[in-house]
């Protein structure tokens, strides 16, 4: 899986993009994933709702399962680590998360020092040729779609990572431990039919 976050100031154009990127990405054949930060609170829990009266009734999950969507509500925030982990893709894009740990393309005109300060791992930068950006990376302009997305399918790095949840708690382990559980996971898998291209794996347990 690709993770990549599009990074801006309010108004730099992130939505647009992000629209352009998944359409051109899944043209080319990948599943495409994307999710957003925001500021706004209980934004699709309108008050009346059948799905804000559960929550408010103390469901710490609510889940609502349309024809053709399926969205779930959550308590409580999640650590910006834990995102890949939710989704099934080729490609997630995530909008904002600047200060996340993921490979970050900067959308950059030059004229908000402040939202940049500290911002790491920018990989890439979008940027008219006029605006000399901070960092030595590739460098695009906003109408590149088509090669922005040939960079990240083809230059991205590819997330590793193992998550064990016990009880609804994330439960914190060492790299050598990581490994060794992920070892013993694929070990077995790859000796079940048809898993012979597995890339992710996920695994429930229900007592």
């Amino acid at each position: 899986m690709k993770v990549v976050c599009i990074c801006g100031p309010h108004n730099s154009g992130k939505t647009t993009l992000m629209k352009r990127l998944i359409e051109e990405l899944s043209q080319k054949g990948l599943w495409v994933s994307a999710a957003k930060s925001t500021k706004h609170r209980d934004l699709f829990l309108e008050t009346g709702r059948d799905s804000s009266i559960l929550v408010d009734a103390g469901s710490r999950e609510v889940g609502v399962f349309e024809p053709k969507r399926t969205v779930f509500f959550l308590e409580g925030a999640v650590s910006p680590e834990l995102i890949p982990f939710m989704f099934t893709c080729d490609v997630l894009l995530l909008e904002g998360f600047r200060h996340s740990p993921f490979p970050k393309i900067a959308i950059y005109k030059g004229d908000d020092e402040d939202y940049w300060r500290d911002v790491d791992n920018v990989v890439a930068a979008i940027a008219p040729p006029s605006v000399s950006v901070p960092w030595q990376v590739p460098r695009f302009l906003f109408e590149d779609v088509e090669r922005i997305a040939d960079f990240i399918r083809q230059e991205a790095p590819d997330f590793e990572g193992v998550l064990l949840e016990v009880n609804g708690r994330v439960v914190g382990m060492k790299p050598f431990v990581q490994r060794l559980l992920r070892d013993a996971v694929m070990g077995i898998v790859k000796n079940l039919k048809n898993t012979e291209n597995a890339r992710q794996v996920k695994i429930r347990i229900v007592l």
